[in-house]
């Protein structure tokens, strides 16, 4: 085992941290990565995480070199996962901060045999093959505060105070976006129905009804925004037809064009996923709708959000797809609630 003394006293050349997927998660990294720059100024930081979300970093002036790697199955997983580990034994890292906590990423830490593996107490082999072992605390805390945990016996090493913003690529494209388009005097505000999960989905009907009630009482053009899936297509086709096409309808297939659209708005209401956690990173105002996902772990990161999480005895759960007929969690979530959310920022 290693000491906190001992890291400190390191000459640290080289470190990795490991976060392979979730906008949420990887956004939320993003302090702790600050810290370790500040802590290692002279230090090469690399981030490995999954290609879909190698975008999120693009730019980002405290990571050296996104390292990626991809979907695959089991097989082609144990090959991938050698390439990964002859990359990491060739940068021979000093230090490998681990914020996965799963399988593949304590298997590449142990192989990294590098000097200081941080990661948390964790059951069985996988907690063993970290040389500096964090409890993780039992109180319910945001992504971000709980990253920062792994490394908050480094807070006070380096000449900069802590910073909690979160970092989000620029639009590879500043003239790509939602343009000025209808009144210029009107609020733009981001409607984004799509789910990562079915038992995180808000009614179509109730979407279009909020549509509609925003449309008639405030001053402000809807846009409707979904990723370029089949399913998404759908659930905002569907809206836009309830509200008789008074929305702007957008999609996006990559993150670039997602963060390009999210440039211009001012208020963005969906659902606990990563369109979500990128606005908030943005600076805009969000209206997030809980149901089976924690918003104490993953409320929208800074001020001026909403939250709507309705209390039901079996929120929060894991489950992809409610076992019940319709998620009660979900369904509790009324308009009126929605819109009384939403009014701060539209006044």
């Amino acid at each position: 085992m290693r000491s906190w003394e001992d890291l400190r006293k390191s000459e640290i050349k080289n470190i990795l941290v490991i976060r392979f997927w979730s906008v949420a998660e990887i956004l939320s990294a993003t302090p702790l990565v600050r810290v370790l720059r500040n802590c290692f100024p002279e230090a090469k930081i690399d981030f490995l995480l999954k290609e879909k979300f190698s975008h999120l970093l693009t730019g980002c002036p405290f990571v050296d070199e996104v390292i990626t790697c991809y979907d695959t199955d089991q097989k082609q997983g144990i090959r991938e996962t050698f390439c990964i580990y002859r990359k990491i034994k060739r940068y021979r890292y000093d230090l490998i901060v681990d914020l996965q906590g799963e399988g593949q990423s304590s298997f590449l830490s142990f192989l990294s045999r590098a000097e200081f593996r941080i990661g948390y107490r964790l059951p069985g082999w996988k907690g063993k093959v970290y040389t500096i072992r964090v409890e993780e605390l039992p109180v319910k805390r945001h992504l971000v505060l709980s990253y920062l945990d792994l490394v908050k016996d480094l807070f006070d090493c380096g000449e900069n105070p802590l910073d909690l913003k979160l970092f989000v690529a620029k639009a590879d494209d500043p003239q790509q976006g939602i343009h000025d388009f209808g009144d210029e005097n009107k609020k733009k505000l981001l409607i984004h129905p799509g789910v990562n999960r079915l038992a995180n989905s808000w009614s179509v009907d109730k979407f279009a009804k909020l549509a509609d009630s925003l449309v008639r009482q405030y001053k402000v053009e809807i846009i409707l925004a979904g990723s370029d899936t089949d399913s998404d297509r759908q659930r905002v086709g569907r809206i836009n037809k309830l509200i008789n096409g008074k929305g702007h309808v957008f999609y996006h297939s990559t993150l670039p064009q997602l963060i390009s659209l999210m440039k211009d708005i001012d208020v963005f209401i969906g659902h606990d996923n990563g369109p979500m956690h990128i606005a908030a990173a943005l600076g805009k105002h969000v209206v997030g709708l809980f149901g089976p996902s924690d918003p104490r772990v993953r409320h929208p990161w800074g001020s001026g959000h909403e939250v709507l999480w309705p209390k039901v005895p079996c929120s929060p759960c894991n489950y992809r797809k409610c076992p019940k007929d319709k998620p009660d969690c979900m369904d509790k979530i009324e308009v009126s609630g929605v819109l009384e959310a939403a009014h701060r920022f539209l006044v």
